[in-house]
């Protein structure tokens, strides 16, 4: 039996509320994410409950499996006889319901004949014990159509060279390709640029198994790559592959969005066992450093308190909100069941994604599209107001109906408001192809699109976009496509609704709004935090930036994923400019385990290009999911850090050379390959200027007195590598 035990000591609330700010663009913590070892500082229980509890299950026979740093959960494993014993109950069984009955669950529920007790001293220490019953399993929101022939779908061209039809110029009538939800959505554009998820893993949550080899025939299929999958068991590992579609659509969808990211699925028994579910994120945080999730399962509200109660709300609430607080984006499908929340969808530490349907575009490019619901299959995407939780504070300026509002976003998910299924998705499932609907579709649509936003940002990670959507939908509403019409029980209409939320997105406006041009990131272009590195198979294509003020980490794990146990005296070196850094010593490791990352070098490096190389010297404890002995080299590019300036007055009718001008805004060591670009909403006072180095002291700037009044105020916009810099200049006259 596997059990998770929440620790009364725990600061809930506080990690909750830290959770929202760093959400929350108005909060002075907005994206100041924290990770495990920090959370249990500010949040913890104190070590002493950890070791109280710890022990007392260890001398009941039963084995610790997780005990995160953020001293919140412990989970532990052991057969029943122990369990009974540990906290003195009998275990009782009984037939389960109809209403409760599913393919994935016994026919049978046991559950404790009493209340859990525990000795004293270890009660006062613990809040509550998941895990002791089979109730409700989770149940996911996608449709399936049986394949009909050996119709193929369209790629992106003049022709098919797989055998199927040739692409058309819109989708109408059609099912949908990941190239065309490509098009639809804006991502293509990013693609252009040459985002596409180089060098990073998605996870997704998957209580089920599924033959992963559908996701990589369908991405050579429409992109010719075969994407790196690993199923990572959680508790045992999936028990069946009654959700194997789910699964197939939810990784298919996401690379088809970030065609070279590779996957994670995190997979657990669907037995209504709470604490397999609660594990599953658990692992998820530690020890991975993945930032995007994507999630399409879940229970209604109704019934997730019906069996699980206040208690299991909190520990689940608990687990959600340090993914956001470590800067996980969680994407969970709104549901397919009209106007009914669903659990974790409802949670203010996931991005809810609703449904829409009647797509029209052109060339497939986005025309319109309508909200889901009442379609003549009976479904309709979720939303509506959340039993759970308050309306959190990035939803409060926007809509103020007291609770949670859901969804956030929407994409297409319905079938079309014909009953044709025409708009449903394309999938490749047992062998063959066919097609989905549902916001089980739309939501990794959503995830692996985020996946363009973070795939080398690392520590400058975006986290949750929940507060910075609502931000930017109220400031830049370009950036979604505003859903008008339709009806799942609350009527869609201009700005936010219950039905599409936000609306859907125009992803790449959304991106350049976050962080303008692709070849102008990371996030923190200023240089104020320490940056990570991270060497992994693949990951020499994509070069690292950051400042001469920031940090270089130099992080690895270790990892071992066969049967045998790896010996101690293993090494990973690190290398810069050919020069010796540093080591690290990698101890012995039991069969199919792995340790977090370790910060074990850090240094600031002088502005220029550098290359960094890790080696190893023999071992299967190598770097993070490689176990080869292969050396990995990354390009990095330090930029000289910028002094910000908001503000600057000139004497105009005076030559002033553009480096004297630029003295405060400028660092004096400028880089020879880096232009400066200046542009001017004024250019007959100020003119547009591009220059480097080498001639950074011409051209001058000479203002002409009879341009200007007694004092006019310029608008410049100042480009210098990574930073972007807008500045007033106040220009006075002689």
């Amino acid at each position: 039996m596997d059990l998770v035990i929440a620790l009364k000591n725990f600061n809930y609330k506080g990690l909750e509320s830290y959770a929202q700010q760093v959400m929350d663009p108005a909060s002075p913590n907005y994206r100041k994410f924290i990770d495990q070892k920090q959370m249990g500082q500010m949040f913890g229980a104190p070590q002493s409950d950890v070791d109280s509890v710890v022990n007392y299950m260890t001398s009941q026979g039963l084995k610790v499996t997780i005990n995160n740093p953020s001293h919140m959960l412990i989970s532990v494993t052991g057969p029943a006889s122990s369990v009974e014993k540990a906290f003195n109950i009998k275990f009782v069984s009984y037939a389960r319901p109809a209403s409760m009955k599913t393919d994935t669950v016994s026919d049978t529920i046991y559950s404790p004949d009493h209340s859990p007790q525990l000795p004293s001293n270890v009660a006062v220490s613990v809040e509550a014990v998941h895990g002791l019953a089979n109730l409700l399993a989770q149940t996911s929101s996608s449709h399936y159509v049986p394949p009909t022939g050996n119709e193929k779908p369209p790629l992106k061209g003049a022709s098919n060279p797989n055998g199927g039809g040739a692409s058309s110029p819109n989708f109408a009538g059609s099912h949908l390709t990941p190239w065309e939800a490509s098009t639809y959505y804006g991502v293509d554009a990013l693609h252009s640029a040459g985002r596409n998820g180089s060098s990073f893993y998605g996870m997704i949550y998957s209580p089920t198994s599924f033959d992963s080899s559908t996701v990589t025939y369908f991405m050579n299929y429409f992109y010719g790559v075969s994407p790196t999958i690993y199923e990572i068991a959680v508790d045992g590992g999936a028990t069946d592959s009654g959700g194997a579609l789910e699964a197939t659509l939810d990784g298919q969808q996401f690379c088809g969005q970030a065609h070279n990211a590779g996957l994670e699925y995190f997979e657990c028994p669907n037995d209504g066992v709470l604490s397999h579910y609660i594990d599953t994120f658990q692992t998820m945080v530690s020890p991975y450093d993945w930032t995007v999730c994507s999630d399409s399962w879940g229970w209604t509200e109704s019934n997730f308190n019906y069996y699980y109660g206040t208690s299991g709300i909190n520990s689940m609430e608990g687990v959600l909100a340090q993914m956001a607080a470590q800067g996980i984006a969680h994407y969970v499908a709104s549901g397919d069941s009209n106007a009914v929340p669903g659990f974790p969808a409802s949670s203010p530490f996931v991005t809810c994604v609703g449904g829409t349907d009647d797509p029209v575009d052109s060339g497939a490019n986005y025309v319109s599209e309508t909200g889901w619901g009442y379609d003549p299959y009976g479904g309709g995407g979720g939303g509506g107001l959340s039993s759970f939780f308050w309306t959190p504070s990035w939803q409060t300026e926007y809509i103020s109906y007291g609770y949670r509002n859901m969804p956030d976003v929407a994409a297409l998910g319905g079938p079309d408001g014909q009953g044709t299924s025409s708009f449903a998705y394309w999938v490749y499932y047992n062998g063959a192809w066919s097609y989905v609907w549902g916001t089980s579709a739309a939501a990794p649509v959503w995830a692996g699109s985020h996946v363009l936003f973070d795939q080398d940002y690392w520590t400058n990670r975006i986290g949750s976009l929940n507060g910075k959507l609502y931000q930017l939908h109220g400031s830049v509403p370009m950036a979604f496509h505003d859903v008008t019409t339709g009806n799942n029980g609350y009527a869609a209409g201009s700005g936010y609704d219950l039905v599409t939320g936000l609306g859907s997105p125009n992803i790449s406006k959304l991106y350049y709004d976050i962080y303008g041009r692709p070849d102008l990131a990371p996030y923190n272009a200023w240089g104020t935090g320490p940056v990570d590195l991270h060497l992994t198979p693949g990951s020499t294509t994509e070069p690292l930036f950051f400042h001469d003020s920031q940090l270089l980490y130099w992080t690895s794990a270790q990892v071992n994923w066969d049967t045998t146990t790896d010996a101690a005296a293993n090494y990973s070196y690190l290398y810069i400019d050919g020069g010796y850094l540093g080591a690290l010593y990698m101890g012995a490791m039991s069969p199919y385990s792995a340790y977090p990352w370790y910060d074990y070098y850090s240094s600031y490096f002088a502005a220029g290009a550098h290359t960094v190389t890790m080696t190893s010297d023999g071992g299967n404890s190598i770097f993070e999911t490689d176990e080869t002995n292969n050396s990995m080299t990354r390009s990095i590019y330090v930029y000289p850090t910028l002094t910000k300036l908001t503000a600057a007055t000139v004497k105009g009718g005076n030559p002033v050379p553009l480096r004297t001008f630029f003295s405060a805004l400028l660092p004096k060591k400028l880089s020879d390959a880096i232009p400066i670009k200046i542009t001017t909403d004024h250019t007959a006072i100020i003119p547009n200027v591009n220059f480097v180095k080498t001639n950074v002291s011409s051209p001058t700037l000479s203002v002409p007195t009879n341009a200007v009044g007694a004092t006019t105020t310029v608008k410049l916009t100042v480009k210098y590598g990574l930073t972007v810099q807008k500045i007033n200049v106040l220009i006075t006259k002689n």
